[in-house]
């Protein structure tokens, strides 16, 4: 994230995660990084597994 924050610095931005509520871990990893910065957030399809359910 350290090229993403040097690239829009001076901007009001966020990154939203979505993740499928698969079994990789994304929504545990998101969830540690927002809390470390108030740009990212999560959006996570809880009992709606699937990539094309999260993409809607």
């Amino acid at each position: 994230m350290a090229l993403l924050e040097r690239v829009l610095a001076g901007l009001a931005w966020e990154v939203l995660f979505v993740d499928d509520d698969g079994p990789d871990g994304t929504a545990e990893e998101v969830r540690v990084l927002a809390a470390e910065n108030r740009h990212m957030r999560l959006l996570h399809c809880v009992g709606r597994r699937g990539l094309s359910n999260a993409c809607v």
